[in-house]
């Protein structure tokens, strides 16, 4: 029993090393939107581009390298995965226009629909429905844990000498990720042969209707939650100032994701989505109202502890849904819905930005996310217990 702990210990820290390294190339660029504005001479609206390209790329990556990783070692392209990150960390250093920036953000986008997929189905493999909320809690803590230690540390980089340099922590970070996944995965390897027909899974999963809430629901927080924080700089906050916001009011994240993975184990999945993601309209709308002080870091708090709280939830009911020997596919089918999410969403608000400023993109933000609450209340069940 010792050693079966031990083990997942092992596991979680090797997926947590992991995560915290994409999620900081993934959220960097919302901290450093200010800083491209100047330097590349482009608006707000067009850099909302850069998003939905990464988007885009990430979506056909989870489509064709989560029925892969069904068929072959996950390990194996998670690894490829934290290489392929690297090199467009290293080559963002000489990336000197807005077009060259647009690609390398495809090309991280590639690397993040990997790892996001992997991840996500190597948590499902290794523990079980009963202990996943916990486990998913801990793992998305990491995304909260990169905004208190990675961006900072980033953004003062690329104060201090480029905004190319803020990227210059990814490529550090991938080698221990790289060797902790040598270390640290087990070894496994899924039946290849069933997951060749896994392209008509795809259409399998859209049939159930317990799978195709819970890919719409993905659509819809996803899209929700980068709409909103792309714009941040609408609320006329600087670089610094988005950057201290996350660092502060993540620390709540960083605590709340485990405690709603251990309520979401200990009572309902369903219930604890439910709550939070419906509670959370209420912060997202008073901080369209707020400008620089307390009362903003209060509200963002609030804001992001429930975000935390209805995603570790949702995660944990999505990696159930499918069954093992197609849950790379389902998961990387739900991580395609997305970032289809997130790129649809965000060319909206950009829309929106224009027409009616920060404000718009809240009514959107808040119309979307009360979507999800009921598609997943008509539709999405508990998956029964494994």
């Amino acid at each position: 029993m010792s050693l079966v702990r031990n083990r997942s210990a092992v596991v979680l820290t090797g997926l947590y090393l992991t995560l915290f390294t994409a999620t900081l190339d993934n959220q960097l660029l919302i901290a450093l939107v200010p800083r491209l504005r100047e330097d590349l001479a482009t608006d707000v609206s067009a850099l909302g581009l850069l998003f939905s390209v990464y988007a885009l790329t990430a979506t056909a990556a989870n489509l064709v390298f989560g029925l892969l990783s069904d068929g072959k070692y996950r390990q194996s392209f998670l690894r490829a995965g934290i290489i392929l990150l690297a090199g467009t960390s290293i080559a963002t250093q000489f990336c000197g226009s807005f077009r060259e920036l647009l690609v390398l953000r495809g090309a991280a986008g590639i690397a993040g629909g990997v790892l996001s997929v992997c991840t996500s189905a190597l948590v499902g493999d290794c523990f079980s429905y009963q202990k996943r909320g916990r486990a998913v809690g801990v793992l998305l803590s990491s995304h909260f844990a990169a905004l208190i230690f990675g961006i900072p540390i980033s953004v003062q980089m690329a104060e201090y000498f480029s905004w190319q340099a803020g990227f210059l922590g990814i490529a550090v970070l991938a080698l221990p990720a790289l060797l902790f996944s040598l270390l640290a995965f087990p070894v496994g390897k899924r039946n290849f042969r069933r997951n060749r027909e896994g392209w008509l899974f795809y259409h399998m999963f859209w049939k159930d209707p317990r799978m195709r809430g819970s890919l719409l629901v993905s659509f819809l927080t996803s899209g929700a939650t980068l709409a909103f924080l792309g714009f941040l700089s609408g609320l006329g906050l600087t670089a610094s100032q988005i950057t201290l916001l996350l660092m502060v009011t993540g620390a709540a994240s960083v605590l709340g994701a485990p405690v709603a993975g251990w309520l979401s184990d200990r009572f309902s999945k369903r219930i604890v989505f439910l709550f939070a993601n419906t509670l959370l309209v209420f912060p997202l709308v008073l901080i369209a109202a707020t400008g620089w002080g307390v009362r903003l870091f209060v509200l963002f708090s609030c804001l992001m502890l429930l975000a935390a709280a209805r995603q570790t939830a949702l995660q944990a009911v999505q990696t159930e849904v499918s069954t093992p020997n197609h849950r790379g596919a389902f998961l990387g089918l739900r991580n395609g819905f997305s970032q289809l999410g997130i790129s649809f969403s965000v060319l909206g608000g950009s829309y929106l930005f224009g027409w009616g400023g920060f404000p718009g993109v809240v009514a959107l933000t808040t119309g979307l996310t009360l979507t999800a609450s009921l598609v997943f209340f008509l539709v999405v069940s508990e998956p029964d217990s494994v």
